[in-house]
């Protein structure tokens, strides 16, 4: 398959502990797939402010109340984030940031699921859509692979 062709693969969302490869990853898929590509840890501000939150409240509030009682109350904030940017971006390969998929609160869990919903691939499916294969790296390191 040549670069010049679009291929009309789903858009994806990776998800993986910090570290992984994340956004290594989204941006080389969205390459070659020809599909834009969004990190939510360097879009997460607008959409948590719209949930009311800003860095800069978290950082109050962990000072306030420590930092495992500050981002439990920022979960509402980074769950509405990941549920705007898979809405916001249908077509997109978006990076999730680690936090944006572990929630004490399992009412902000259910919001990620519901977004997310439908969107796992199963080892091989992606090769098979772009005759390319991730997942060497991205599974072995342990992100995970979300297309819908």
């Amino acid at each position: 398959m040549s670069r010049s062709t679009r291929i009309e693969a789903p858009w994806m969302v990776l998800v993986g502990p910090s570290g992984t490869g994340k956004t290594t990853l989204g941006r080389e898929l969205a390459a070659r797939t020809r599909r834009p590509f969004v990190d939510l840890d360097a879009t997460a501000d607008g959409y948590c402010a719209e949930a009311g939150w800003i860095i800069a409240r978290l950082r109050e509030r962990i000072a306030v109340v420590g930092r495992v009682a500050a981002e439990a109350e920022w979960e509402p904030a980074r769950a509405h984030a990941v549920a705007r940017a898979v809405a916001g971006h249908p077509d997109a390969v978006i990076a999730l940031g680690a936090g944006h998929t572990s929630y004490t609160d399992h009412r902000h869990l259910v919001t990620v699921r519901t977004a997310l919903k439908g969107r796992f691939v199963p080892a091989g499916v992606f090769e098979k859509l772009t005759g390319w294969s991730p997942f060497g790296t991205a599974l072995t390191r342990g992100g995970a692979l979300l297309t819908g």
